[in-house]
């Protein structure tokens, strides 16, 4: 029998996440999605992480989510993570979701079928979001951020969770970059891509907790110097530079076969 090509795949960066990898795989085994895989990337974890997707990657029944692995250099983080999965992942859509479960799974089909109606990116939109009054604050003042280093729309929350179409990556991949955030990669292309908010069951809290308002703090100064005029103008004179996808696959060390 010859290998399925993936329909779509469903990108989960790991950082020192083996002792939940198994419960996450299994929740989306119980999905039943045809012709999906499912890509771990492996963000310089120092526990058991990788020799656990490499386990799972060498799996062969059919009933459950082949599962490929791709380990990093190092600890990039959770942004230059999934850049770097998408290089691999070229030619179809993607889901892209946190390793923790705080992403109720149910929301899945509901993000393809965005794509499938037209849309390039779709962010998943729980009723709320997990955390404080300040929290919600501090993410509030984020999407207002986004909206104008980017020019998109005000009403776009921008999330982990979400679905981009392969003509999407394909755009992203082929940009130059200097500061890897997948969002403002995406909605700072002219033209913009068609966005919409796809309405998402409520996000449980996850494992990991929240960053401390000092790191989005620092997000926020690097987002602007990266997207803002003076990030664009340096990007304009920077035109024939390598591209995302080159820049990517220079960190990768290991890739699984599926």
């Amino acid at each position: 029998m010859g290998t399925v090509i993936p329909r779509f795949s469903i990108i989960v960066p790991v950082r020192n996440g083996a002792s939940g990898l198994s419960e996450l795989i299994g929740v989306l085994d119980d999905l039943s999605v045809p012709s999906a895989e499912l890509v771990l990337v492996d963000d310089g974890s120092v526990d058991d992480s990788w020799n656990v997707i490499r386990r799972y990657s060498n799996r062969q029944s059919h009933n459950q989510f082949p599962v490929r692995g791709i380990r990093l250099d190092k600890g990039r983080g959770q942004q230059f993570a999934l850049l770097a999965a998408l290089t691999t992942c070229r030619k179809r859509p993607v889901i892209t979701m946190d390793d923790d479960l705080a992403h109720p799974t149910e929301t899945i089909p509901r993000l393809l079928e965005a794509l499938e109606n037209g849309a390039d990116l779709a962010y998943a939109d729980p009723p709320r979001r997990p955390g404080s009054a300040l929290r919600s604050l501090a993410s509030r003042m984020h999407q207002i951020h986004i909206s104008l280093i980017t020019g998109s729309s005000i009403t776009v929350r921008v999330g982990s969770y979400r679905s981009m179409s392969s003509g999407l990556i394909d755009r992203i991949l082929s940009e130059p970059v200097t500061f890897p955030y997948i969002s403002t990669q995406a909605l700072a292309l002219r033209p913009a891509p068609r966005t919409v908010m796809v309405d998402s069951a409520e996000w449980n809290k996850g494992a990991h907790g929240r960053f401390p308002i000092t790191q989005l703090l620092k997000l926020e100064y690097r987002l602007a110097v990266a997207y803002g005029l003076p990030g664009r103008l340096k990007l304009r004179r920077k035109q024939f530079s390598v591209s995302a996808a080159q820049t990517a696959a220079g960190w990768i060390t290991e890739v699984t076969s599926q």
